[in-house]
């Protein structure tokens, strides 16, 4: 293919793409059929509505079908995706809510809350990631011992109750506190989540981001960071959280004597 019949066709599938995405600003290239212009249109929107749909089925629920496929034709007429792969447009759709997303009057004031929880739970859901037991003792003391964070637990915080949302309880304003909530996938590959405190959510993040010699140490520098001077009551609540966290497998254990050794 010479290189002005490579630049004519780029230019085709450019008119093709154009029309595809936006057929009331574009008529597609010169000669085709308009008929199946719009068939190959309506092909493409039903693919990616119906993942957008799977994706987010609690957004698709408690919006009015005329105001659904107005995002979603947005999101199709505007986002450039940047992964390839369908199993991924989810993403691509919180992040067209969180950068793109010109706000109609009839979008739900929680709308990107609600989208970025459900592809948590997506994400994690499919996740390959296997948790280990290697090296770990599921009942260790967390006071004394190493704590182990699941790297399939999300700490999240919305300024919706977003767990709740549904067709009996649709919020119009924020939450006067934040809502914290741990997402995770257990060792039965079922997800779950908790509704948590500040604290719950530091601590995790905490330990995924870094490992500490005990779980009362790391209380301990908290409690001084923050200027906690009722330190015990303070480290017993950081305790009651690390148990709450391990109840639904957030924290998988502790680091056991075994596992450092042979490390």
């Amino acid at each position: 293919m010479s290189a002005s019949s490579s630049a004519r066709f780029a230019h085709t599938v450019e008119q093709f793409t154009a029309y595809i995405r936006d057929p009331a600003s574009h008529s597609g290239p010169p000669g085709a059929n308009p008929e199946r212009l719009a068939l190959y249109r309506q092909l493409f929107y039903n693919n990616i509505e119906r993942l957008v749909s799977y994706a987010f089925p609690k957004l698709r629920e408690l919006m009015e079908d005329e105001h659904w496929h107005a995002l979603v034709g947005d999101f199709f007429r505007c986002h450039r995706c940047q992964t390839p792969y369908f199993r991924q447009i989810g993403g691509e759709f919180v992040a067209y809510l969180e950068h793109e997303r010109q706000p109609e009057p009839w979008d739900p004031p929680f709308l990107l809350p609600l989208a970025h929880y459900q592809w948590t739970r997506i994400v994690l859901e499919s996740a390959n990631e296997e948790l280990s037991e290697v090296g770990i003792d599921p009942h260790g003391d967390f006071a004394q011992g190493s704590p182990v964070a699941s790297p399939l637990a999300c700490a999240l915080t919305y300024p919706y109750a977003v767990h709740r949302i549904g067709s009996g309880y649709r919020p119009t304003e924020p939450l006067g506190e934040a809502c914290y909530l741990v997402v995770c996938r257990d060792r039965c590959d079922q997800v779950r989540f908790v509704e948590a405190s500040h604290l719950t959510i530091h601590l995790l993040k905490r330990l995924q981001a870094e490992e500490c010699l005990s779980g009362l140490a790391l209380l301990q520098e908290i409690a001084a960071t923050v200027g906690r001077v009722d330190s015990e009551e303070f480290i017993a609540q950081g305790l009651d959280a690390m148990e709450q966290l391990r109840a639904v497998d957030a924290l998988l254990g502790t680091r056991s004597e075994r596992g450092v050794e042979a490390s």
